[in-house]
């Protein structure tokens, strides 16, 4: 009897270790966990867009419908702001590219469109003496009393002196633009070395090769004049064509 009860206490340890075994080697349940990482937001990429240029075409020229009124040259660099009459005579006297603004009309030095850096935009040019002749003639010129290409340029109204028979005195008449050229010259003038500024009846730009060009009754010369080799520390205003 005793041999058997401990063959039976043998048996049932024997069983009771198979049963913990078996019972070790099943398989825990995973976690489900989401190892997928999230998709990642779009970049977001900023363009700079290049301003577009109002343009007209006449005569076969693509020119700008607005005057130059940039405060940088070209490569990004400033162009000084003249705010006074003594800044706009000090930066002649230097040679110092300078622009003024007075009465929302940006004026340049001939420094400033001189200078290798450039003001013009990309794709553009400051208008030659030869591309203003162009214009002029293109529009059906004009003289001091007949300024067909002026009125067609212009859109303001000015006056010019003519003599009147009935009282034999000089008298004033106005004249007034049409801008069917699509051209919009506003009044403008021309800032004189001092920083004195005369808007008068006319306007005045730049020309690449160092000239003035103007429409108006400021040259007494309706028809548009062109005036060579301009002081350089004159301020006028600039108009630029299509390459």
């Amino acid at each position: 009897m005793k041999k058997q009860s401990v063959f039976f206490s043998l048996m049932f340890i024997a069983s009771s270790v198979f049963i913990l075994s078996c019972g070790n080697n099943e398989a825990e349940p995973e976690l489900q966990t989401n190892s997928a990482s999230p998709a990642p937001a779009p970049e977001q990429v900023k363009t700079e867009q290049a301003p577009v240029i109002p343009t007209v075409e006449i005569g076969g020229m693509i020119w700008m419908t607005e005057n130059l009124k940039v405060t940088t040259f070209s490569n990004g660099e400033s162009i000084l702001e003249a705010k006074t009459n003594k800044e706009w005579s000090s930066a002649a006297k230097s040679k110092t590219p300078a622009y003024r603004i007075m009465n929302g009309v940006y004026f340049y030095n001939g420094y400033a469109l001189k200078d290798a850096r450039g003001i013009a935009p990309a794709g553009f040019t400051v208008a030659s003496t030869s591309d203003f002749k162009t214009l002029l003639n293109t529009l059906g010129g004009g003289t001091t009393f007949d300024g067909k290409a002026a009125k067609a340029l212009a859109n303001y109204t000015w006056e010019i002196e003519e003599w009147n028979e009935s009282t034999g005195d000089l008298g004033m008449i106005k004249v007034k633009g049409t801008n069917s050229a699509g051209f919009n010259a506003n009044k403008g003038g021309f800032c004189l070395q001092s920083g004195e500024v005369n808007f008068g009846g006319c306007s005045f730009w730049w020309t690449s090769d160092g000239a003035s060009f103007d429409i108006g009754y400021c040259s007494q010369d309706m028809g548009g004049g062109i005036a060579p080799n301009s002081p350089m520390g004159y301020g006028f205003e600039v108009r630029c064509v299509k390459n």
